[in-house]
């Protein structure tokens, strides 16, 4: 996906959701981590190894206003 776009989904849902709402982003590699750190500010990783392949978990919170 070209980062114009993975930037515009992440600002778009972090506009969507109030002041310490979370956004769950499920995928298989960690090139969104970068634009979703810069738009919210707190993501905690983690992986689910049960899945095959292994999918990566990220919990994004939406900042205070």
């Amino acid at each position: 996906m070209p980062d114009p776009v993975r930037t515009d989904i992440a600002m778009k849902s972090h506009a969507a959701l109030e002041p310490g709402g979370a956004f769950l982003v499920y995928q298989f590699t960690a090139r969104a981590l970068p634009t979703l750190q810069r738009t919210f500010g707190d993501v905690q990783r983690s992986c689910e190894r049960r899945n095959f392949p292994p999918a990566q978990l990220f919990l994004c919170t939406a900042r205070g206003a």
